[in-house]
C-alpha cells in the first residue's frame, strides 16, 4: 500500500471512524464534506488538472459567460456557475478518490490491523 493511501486511510479512520468501504459509503454530509476539503487541500493540483482536461469545454463556456456578461447580474450568475462547477468537480473527485483509497486500504488489511493495534492499547 502506498504512502498516500495510508495517509488518507488513517485520516478517514481517525477523523470519521471509517473502518472500510461500507462505513465510508455511510458517511454523513458533514463528514463527507470534511473529507472532500482534506482531499482538495492535499490534491488541489490533480483536481485542477482534471477540471482543465476533462471539463475544458464546459469550463470555457462558463468562463465565456462571465467575461461576455452584459451586466452585473449576468456576471454574478456566471461566477456562481463557475463556483458550483468547481465545487461539484472537487466533490466528485474526492468521492472517487475516497472510494479508491478506502478500497485499497481494505484490500491491504489496513483497517483490521489498525483496530488490532488500538485494542492492544
Amino acid at each position: 500500500m502506498d504512502e498516500l493511501t495510508k495517509k488518507f486511510a488513517e485520516f478517514l479512520a481517525s477523523e470519521y471512524g471509517v473502518s472500510g468501504p461500507h462505513s465510508f459509503g455511510k458517511l454523513g454530509e458533514v463528514a463527507r464534506n470534511g473529507w472532500r476539503a482534506q482531499y482538495v487541500r492535499e490534491c488541489a493540483e490533480d483536481v485542477l488538472d482534471d477540471m482543465s482536461y476533462l471539463e475544458s469545454t464546459r469550463l470555457a463556456a462558463v468562463l465565456a459567460a462571465v467575461f461576455d456578461a452584459k451586466d452585473d447580474r449576468a456576471k454574478l450568475a456566471g461566477y456562481a456557475a463557475l463556483g458550483k462547477m468547481i465545487a461539484d468537480l472537487a466533490a466528485a473527485k474526492a468521492d472517487e478518490a475516497g472510494d479508491h483509497f478506502v478500497g485499497e486500504a481494505w484490500y491491504h488489511n489496513f483497517f483490521h490491523e489498525r483496530r488490532a493495534e488500538e485494542a492492544r492499547y
